[in-house]
């Protein structure tokens, strides 16, 4: 098969996960599909639109399947949806789906009273979850093992689906126990995530499911010294949580620098072009600032990939949880307390949770700390700005470009007119690993020589607290 385009999307589907592969081959019809999480903890109503939209996209094809279907871990907000999808692909024969694996123990993927895996089992006749720790890559071996496709159907040039890591282990698995009278531990659970790579032609896409710093740092464990291809897109880590990305007892607890490490030796092996975030404003308070400007600071600051049109060239609108302040004395403090707020951006981080009308600010962040913005003459027209966004990041196999579609109404742009504009360059081809046609190809011991080529400076990642006592200070203008 000739592979045209990869299209990941990240689909809103509020406060839960929704990640929709699709391969093109030249002749741009869809030759193979990935289903990567279904699930949400807001309003099921958030999800309708993109559901009805998977559906219909998933029957037009010519062979109506999935080929993959990945649950990250087992945390409801990541399946509960799957059921709405099932039927949509007729009577079960086991055969409408290519293959499920699974992050975690199967008894968590629960639905009521209802085993999503015992339904999925329904679909298809390969489902398994992962061994400890499991990794497609074998250091010993210095090789990779793909995941997808299997070896009697791959050809030279497809796309490949690898797994980096899964079942991370943790210090609370012990609390993981089928029929206990306690809730299992939320991080040992996360920490189980599947941390996977949709790749193609040199280039690869990043998702990291709910993975907690005990996950990163396994991963940063078993990659250490390996050269990675390059990173068009990344999902945020567990929607952006503050918490367990660095390692917290509390949300509001400060960050201690060997916190800000984990997360920074995980950015230098992959160093994304771009990061996407599905979130809600919810009483977990994601996407954490400090948390999105450490990962902005790793994308691409030469090639701004989207614009809203609504704003000034190159700036889109961020809706984060504001949990660090930034010193600018001469304005009125603001917030006096954390809180949700929209802001504005040119940095490379796209979330579903794009703009809160009720409450939108003159600054522009990531980076931190803030660029002050000038007070406007007028109150920002929001009218025709959604509240969620679905972002498709498409790659020519050299090239990344991303194109956005308001989530209540996902089908209304073309996909065709999405990979029919022109693709924005990324970096070039990185000289740390090699590859053949055949698929990835280690080169240990190189992985320091990772640069984005065109970039007239490299990024400053956080590697180190903010300085204590910093605040945010910024100006409320509408909401």
């Amino acid at each position: 098969m000739n592979v045209k385009y990869v299209v990941f999307r990240v689909l809103d589907v509020g406060q839960g996960a929704c990640n929709y592969v699709e391969i093109y081959n030249q002749a741009e019809a869809v030759v193979h599909n990935m289903l990567v999480d279904l699930g949400t903890n807001s309003s099921q109503a958030i999800a309708t639109a993109n559901i009805e939209w998977l559906k219909n996209q998933i029957k037009d094809r010519a062979n109506p399947k999935i080929d993959v279907v990945m649950l990250t871990h087992g945390d409801n907000d990541h399946y509960n949806l799957m059921l709405k999808l099932l039927p949509a692909l007729g009577p079960p024969t086991g055969q409408e789906i290519g293959m499920v694996r699974y992050g975690g123990v199967d008894w968590r993927y629960k639905i009521g009273n209802t085993s999503l895996i015992t339904e999925l089992k329904k679909y298809c006749s390969n489902v398994t979850g992962f061994g400890s720790q499991a990794s497609g890559y074998d250091r010993d071996k210095s090789s990779w093992t793909r995941l997808w496709p299997s070896n009697d159907v791959f050809q030279p040039g497809d796309a490949q689906l690898y797994v980096l890591m899964a079942n991370t282990q943790h210090p609370q698995d012990g609390t993981i126990r089928q029929g206990a009278s306690r809730r299992p531990n939320a991080e040992a659970i996360n920490s189980k995530s599947v941390v996977f790579g949709v790749y193609w032609n040199y280039r690869w896409f990043i998702g990291t499911g709910d993975g907690t710093a005990a996950t990163l740092a396994q991963v940063n464990t078993h990659f250490a010294g390996v050269g990675l291809p390059p990173t068009m897109s990344m999902t945020l880590p567990h929607h952006g949580s503050r918490k367990t990305t660095y390692d917290l007892k509390a949300a509001k607890d400060a960050v201690g620098p060997e916190s800000f490490k984990v997360v920074n030796d995980f950015l230098q092996l992959f160093k994304p072009w771009t990061i996407s975030v599905s979130a809600d404003e919810k009483r977990h308070h994601h996407p954490s600032l400090l948390m999105i400007a450490q990962f902005a600071a790793a994308t691409q600051t030469t090639q701004i990939y989207w614009s809203d049109p609504s704003l000034a060239a190159g700036n889109h609108y961020l809706t984060p949880w504001i949990d660090e302040r930034i010193n600018q004395p001469t304005d009125p403090a603001y917030p006096g307390q954390p809180t949700y707020a929209t802001t504005r951006t040119q940095a490379n981080v796209y979330s579903t949770l794009y703009c809160d009308r009720r409450l939108i600010i003159n600054y522009e962040s990531p980076p931190l700390p803030a660029n002050k913005l000038p007070k406007p003459t007028m109150a920002v027209d929001t009218s025709g700005v959604p509240r969620g966004r679905n972002w498709y990041f498409i790659s020519d196999g050299t090239n990344l470009s991303l194109q956005s579609a308001s989530s209540n109404s996902p089908a209304t742009t073309s996909m065709m007119t999405f990979i029919g504009r022109a693709a924005a360059a990324g970096p070039s081809r990185n000289a740390a690993y090699r590859t053949t046609q055949t698929g990835l190809r280690a080169t240990p011991g190189r992985f320091a020589q990772q640069t984005h080529t065109n970039m007239t400076r490299p990024p400053a990642l956080i590697t180190a607290a903010p300085p204590a006592g910093s605040q945010l200070r910024v100006r409320v203008i509408c909401g």
